[in-house]
């Protein structure tokens, strides 16, 4: 099958994503986010997605010599403003936002723009 043919909704990652809260910090996070080998995590409140944490994020903050890394708080940390892609879209234009981008990681939401999934690379 071409990837043209597959849409997002086929191949995204919906169940068991690694979420966290605003407020929580990076040392409480770090042991999910390593266990569930997903290298991100879904920042949510009451049920509103509000941003995305990934492996890169997490390496740029450590290497920006902060000295109580572990101690900040996702909401110091998260991209608020990810790439996203429509669940009807096709794989060929994940492919193109993954390119254009630079990333590994698409957030997948429905016609409404509401968060409801991930696509990794």
């Amino acid at each position: 099958m071409k990837s043209e043919e597959v849409i997002v909704k086929q191949v995204m990652e919906t169940a068991n994503l690694p979420i966290a809260k605003p407020n929580d910090n990076i040392s409480q996070i770090l042991p999910t986010m390593v266990n569930r080998r997903l290298g991100l995590i879904i920042i949510m409140e009451n049920g509103q997605f509000l941003g995305i944490v990934t492996g890169g994020d997490i390496q740029r903050t450590i290497l920006s010599n902060e000295a109580n890394f572990l101690y900040l708080k996702m909401e110091q940390v998260m991209n608020n403003n990810p790439i996203s892609i429509k669940e009807n879209a096709s794989l060929a234009d994940a492919e193109i936002l993954f390119k254009k981008h630079g990333i590994v990681v698409l957030i997948v939401t429905d016609d409404n723009g509401n968060f409801i999934g991930v696509l990794q690379k």
